[in-house]
């Protein structure tokens, strides 16, 4: 990977190798979050990560979307439920190996993980 990242280093635009470096890092290891951690994310925190997203490259620039912070446990639950449900659905329209990983139910995580 170094090679890649060293191929575009006199790039005026070019962000310095280290944070390129993070951010390719970053870039390979997301994986979809299907447990989440029980305890708050600070606010500080969060209005970090939603100040990020909201500037996130979109189409146009239109960044169509919006972020709604749920802190009610229950409201949370019914919304997993909600999302697990349409998920399902979903894994309908695919077939083999893709069918399975979109159906994997993520039950396994305990109730107050919502």
């Amino acid at each position: 990977m170094e090679s890649k990242l060293r191929s575009d280093i006199d790039d005026s635009n070019s962000l310095p190798l280290e944070i390129r470096r993070g951010l390719y890092e970053t870039i390979f290891r997301r994986r979809d979050m299907r447990e989440f951690r029980p305890d708050p994310i600070p606010d500080e925190v969060l209005a970090r990560v939603l100040m990020a997203a909201h500037h996130a490259a979109s189409v146009g620039f239109t960044q169509p979307w919006d972020f709604i912070v749920v802190r009610d446990l229950e409201r949370r639950r019914e919304v997993k439920r909600v999302f697990e449900e349409e998920r399902l659905r979903n894994a309908a329209q695919f077939t083999g190996k893709r069918r399975k990983s979109s159906s994997h139910s993520s039950s396994r995580a305990s109730s107050n993980r919502h």
